[in-house]
C-alpha cells in the first residue's frame, strides 16, 4: 500500500505504518485505512499550518514537551531546511507553568544541536525564554542569531517581522505557551477558537 501521509516528519511516519498495521491486523481493508491516513489532520498546535492573515506568511506550530518529541520535531524542522535549501527562521516559546511541567531541565536533554547548521534566526519567549536562549547559544548559534522577547505577542510580532519573504516561520511551543499562541491568533482572527474546529 502506498500513500501520501499530510504530516511531515520521521515520527509521523512511524506513526502512520503502525495505524496502518493495526488496521490491517483487524482486517480493515486497505482502501478506507489509506483514505484515512491521507486525510488525516492534526490536532491543533501539533503540525498545524497557520497562515498570518489573508495574505501573510506561513507559520508552521509544533508542539513540544519533552526531549523525545522536541528532538524529533528539531529533525523534522531540519531535514525539511536541507531538503529545501532553506535556513530556519524559529520561534519557540517555552513555559513553567504547571500544566508544562516546572522542571525544565528537559530541555538540556534534548537534541536542538542540528538546528545550528540551519538557523538564520532564533526568538525565544515564553515564562522560561532566558533559560531557552542559554540552551540554544550550547548549541553553537551565536548571541547575534539569538533575540529574547518573553511576552508572547510582541514576540509573534518580532518573528513575522524578521522572516524573510517567502520563508516559513517554525514554532515551537509548550503547551500552556501553544494555548496562549492560538489564543493570540485567533484574537487576531488568523484561526479560530479551537473548540469550534
Amino acid at each position: 500500500m502506498a500513500f501520501h501521509l499530510p504530516l511531515p516528519g520521521l515520527y509521523n511516519a512511524i506513526n502512520a505504518l503502525a495505524a496502518a498495521a493495526t488496521g490491517i491486523t483487524l482486517n480493515v481493508p486497505p482502501r478506507p485505512i489509506r483514505a484515512s491516513l491521507e486525510t488525516f489532520r492534526a490536532a491543533f498546535g501539533r503540525i498545524e499550518p497557520v497562515q498570518a492573515g489573508p495574505n501573510g506568511p506561513w507559520m508552521l506550530i509544533a508542539l513540544i514537551k519533552n526531549p523525545v518529541g522536541a528532538s524529533e520535531t528539531v529533525r523534522m524542522f531540519t531535514d525539511s531546511a536541507q531538503n529545501n535549501g532553506q535556513p530556519l527562521s524559529l520561534l519557540i516559546a517555552i513555559n513553567d507553568r504547571y500544566a508544562d511541567g516546572t522542571d525544565v531541565s528537559w530541555l538540556w536533554d534534548a537534541e536542538f544541536e542540528p538546528l545550528a547548521a540551519h538557523i538564520d534566526t532564533a526568538i525565544v519567549s515564553g515564562t522560561r525564554a532566558h533559560d531557552m536562549a542559554v540552551r540554544l547559544k550550547y548549541t553553537g548559534l551565536s548571541p547575534e542569531q539569538i533575540t529574547i522577547v518573553p511576552d508572547l505577542a510582541p514576540a509573534i510580532d518580532a518573528a513575522l517581522a524578521n522572516l524573510p519573504a517567502g520563508r516559513q516561520l517554525s514554532v515551537l511551543p509548550t503547551y500552556t505557551a501553544m494555548l496562549d499562541l492560538r489564543a493570540e491568533l485567533a484574537r487576531r482572527r488568523w484561526v479560530r477558537p479551537f473548540w469550534e474546529e
